[in-house]
């Protein structure tokens, strides 16, 4: 499945996984990082299966909206967020 250029599919994960450091519902994710829901349903997949993004039930005091999901991003997702910034670091200190 092609989502267009590497840096622009980093990029777009780096976005969805900052706007789900805190659990949110997915328009959420859509609003802040301007996609489509055809572009989330796709992101929402490969970063599930990556296990970077993980959603559950909306079930807690907050969010109790048992029809809902909530997504957060993973342990995995904050070090991928951490070794990505890193990149951009270096690459700003290259050019």
């Amino acid at each position: 499945m092609s989502l267009g250029t590497r840096s622009d599919t980093m990029t777009i994960i780096a976005r969805i996984l900052t706007a789900a450091i805190k659990p949110c519902l997915q328009h959420k994710i859509i609003e802040k990082c301007s996609l489509s829901t055809t572009q989330w349903q796709k992101y929402r997949t490969i970063l599930i299966k990556a296990q970077l993004l993980e959603a559950q039930p909306a079930t807690n005091k907050v969010y109790f909206l048992p029809s809902k999901t909530l997504y957060q991003t993973t342990e995995k997702g904050k070090t991928f967020l951490k070794k990505y910034a890193e990149l951009l670091t270096m690459l700003e200190i290259i050019s």
